[in-house]
């Protein structure tokens, strides 16, 4: 990690989960303040200053008197710019209220909505001609062949097949996207994708569990409900077969450079099918493919004012690429494209004030995986973690049966050696997870 003087600026930071966004900030020498749900060991290790916010991954970051609290964090310091991550889209009106206060360095509230609200997100596809699956409002009468999602929801927790009688994201109805939520997908080596993974100053570390809304949208396996139709925030996607392919990228407001490409897989669990088990930076892509997807994110920028740091997710099935979600802010996959050599929050803060971006070139792969306990573990000990490793359980913590522990990194030459490599390393991790302890 570079070494970050003291006057250098200093970034104001909000999520889920601010770990990897601190940890992208210090790579481009920038110092952050970081206010998220957890304020696991290892950010506030890299935190300048750091504060707990109150919320869930089922209800998001709690938007009354986060503005008081970020101005509370940022007190004494000048922040060059706000970095959000996971936690706005359900609410992205409170993008507004802080840009009344901080220079935000990301999307508006506006575009949030135009490319989060499902529906929206179907009719601009279709205005620009760009493949997107049939989605539905009500339950079809054949749900065979369709997906259930909750707007807002991420890492795949909340995703099932329509015609399964029980599904896992939030144990009660939301209100619909632009109110409250947004949208994510499944991920499956040969199916569909997910989205994206990710108190008050003095909030202290009591015991709580991941299921609170660790990372990008890693739920208990106790969040069930019954699915008798469709309800406030929950919509229905036709399921596309293929593979996955996601496209980090960055925006300027008319155009989209291309950055890289990953491929993210599932852990599935008995309630969560599709829950999030990680992704890999891949090498390379089909030229077609890269041009096509370079031309339909540039048309999505130009027409909603996309600016930074975003994803797109595909699938590649036999008819082609379909669009299935855009994230308009640094996600799950800072992790593996970011690092001292390419630090991408630089580019970010280029893009967002209209200045001159350089995409980095990638040599060789690095992916990263969630290691799950299948246990419950009541009282999380202090313990000694390996190296490639993050999002720290701090000691006190309480986990259900399963709830992420952390995340694991490995790199290679290729994406298939990193990959294989990456999952390894969680299956020697997952060993040490004893019910009770780790």
């Amino acid at each position: 990690m570079p070494v970050t003087l003291q006057n250098n600026p200093t970034v104001l930071i909000a999520a889920i989960s601010g770990r990897s966004l601190a940890a992208a900030a210090r790579r481009a020498g920038l110092r952050p303040l970081v206010a998220d749900l957890f304020n696991d060991s290892d950010t506030l290790r890299l935190a300048e200053r750091a504060i707990r916010l109150p919320g869930s991954i089922q209800t998001g970051i709690e938007p009354d008197g986060l503005v008081e609290r970020l101005a509370a964090l940022a007190d004494g310091d000048e922040p060059q710019a706000f970095i959000y991550g996971s936690g706005f889209e359900r609410t992205p009106e409170m993008v507004d209220a802080i840009a009344r206060r901080f220079f935000v360095a990301g999307n508006s509230a506006r575009t949030i909505r135009a490319v989060k609200d499902p529906a929206g997100l179907a009719g601009l596809c279709a205005s620009l001609g760009i493949p997107h699956p049939e989605i539905s409002m009500e339950r079809p009468e054949r749900p065979d062949g369709w997906l259930v999602k909750l707007a807002g929801g991420a890492g795949g927790s909340h995703v099932a097949q329509a015609s399964s009688p029980e599904i896992a994201p939030h144990p009660y109805p939301l209100p619909a996207c632009g109110e409250r939520e947004a949208s994510a997908l499944p991920s499956h080596s040969s199916s569909q994708h997910p989205a994206e993974r990710d108190g008050e100053t003095s909030m202290p570390p009591s015991p709580r569990t991941r299921g609170e809304g660790k990372g990008e949208g890693h739920s208990s396996e106790r969040q069930r409900f019954r699915l008798d139709g469709a309800r406030p925030g929950r919509y229905f996607q036709r399921f596309v077969a293929g593979k996955n392919i996601s496209a980090l990228f960055i925006a300027d407001g008319k155009e989209a450079r291309l950055i890289g490409f990953s491929r993210q897989w599932s852990a599935p669990s008995e309630t969560s099918p599709y829950r999030y088990g990680g992704a890999v930076r891949l090498l390379r892509c089909h030229k077609r493919k890269r041009t096509q997807i370079s031309e339909w994110l540039t048309a999505l920028t130009a027409r909603t004012g996309l600016v930074g740091l975003c994803a797109a997710d595909f699938i590649d099935g036999a008819a082609g690429l379909w669009l299935i979600e855009i994230n308009p802010r640094p996600g799950a996959t800072l992790d593996i494209f970011d690092s001292a050599e390419t630090p991408l929050l630089r580019e970010h803060l280029n893009a967002v004030r209209g200045a001159t971006v350089t995409p980095p070139a990638y040599t060789g792969s690095v992916a990263s995986a969630i290691a799950y306990t299948p246990h419950p573990i009541r009282l999380f000990p202090p313990i000694e973690w390996p190296d490639m490793t993050a999002d720290h359980q701090p000691p006190g913590s309480m986990l259900e049966a399963g709830d992420p522990v952390c995340t694991v990194f490995a790199s290679a030459r290729s994406a298939a050696t990193a990959e294989r490599a990456v999952k390894t390393r969680v299956r020697a991790l997952a060993a040490h997870w004893k019910e009770g302890s780790p």
